[in-house]
């Protein structure tokens, strides 16, 4: 299952933004992410890459992990994890 999304951003206080990403899921279990982000003026956006875990535990439980990284350009990089059970 694959999902494909973008966004332009056209707000009247700020630059245009234009944002592309997809994500593929290889038997609803494990997640591949990539995005990129782009401005009018200048490339101050950057890459973003990630992925997934999905485990089942019982018969409505789950455990779910993800991991995220982005590049902002000009400023630093950010890392993020996300820890998520649902029952």
């Amino acid at each position: 299952k694959a999902v494909f999304a973008a966004e332009l951003s056209h707000p009247n206080d700020n630059l245009e933004k234009f944002r592309v990403g997809t994500e593929y899921w290889f038997n609803n279990v494990v997640a591949l992410r990539i995005g990129n982000q782009f401005t009018h003026d200048s490339y101050l956006g950057g890459v973003s890459l990630g992925g997934g875990v999905k485990l089942k535990i019982g018969p409505k439980t789950q455990l779910k992990a993800d991991y995220a990284y982005h590049d902002y350009g000009t400023l630093n990089n950010a890392h993020r994890f996300s820890l998520g059970f649902s029952f």
